[in-house]
């Protein structure tokens, strides 16, 4: 699943579970602890929503200090075969994204922030 597909079903979930309860409340008659009641179950409906999201979209934006593996100043061919040699490992400095492995993700990073200096 793609990230723009991936950002749409949560905007299209969030919209639903904010905005239908509006609508469908909107003529009833409530008193202030039903009110309270379902305000903090929308809240805890959002919240559980934002972790998802963070918890299913991967980081997309590094700066070259994060992808400047080798740490001497430019992003270059010398990080990216740091990273190359540990494709698919659990090597904490080459995982830029955090998620426990050395992949795509990561090697895109480095793309983005290709002959970059870090000064």
């Amino acid at each position: 699943m793609n990230l723009r597909f991936t950002l749409l079903v949560f905007g299209a979930i969030f919209a639903f579970l904010v905005f239908l309860p509006v609508f469908v409340l909107a003529n009833q008659t409530m008193d202030a602890s039903q009110m309270a009641s379902l305000l903090a179950s929308l809240q805890t409906m959002v919240q559980n929503l934002a972790k998802k999201v963070q918890d299913a979209v991967p980081i997309i934006f590094a700066s070259p200090q994060q992808t400047d593996i080798n740490k001497d100043g430019v992003v270059d061919t010398k990080d990216w075969v740091y990273m190359k040699d540990r494709w698919f490992s659990s090597d904490a400095t080459a995982d830029i994204n955090g998620d426990g492995v050395v992949n795509s993700i990561d090697f895109g990073l480095v793309n983005r922030n290709w002959n970059q200096t870090t000064q």
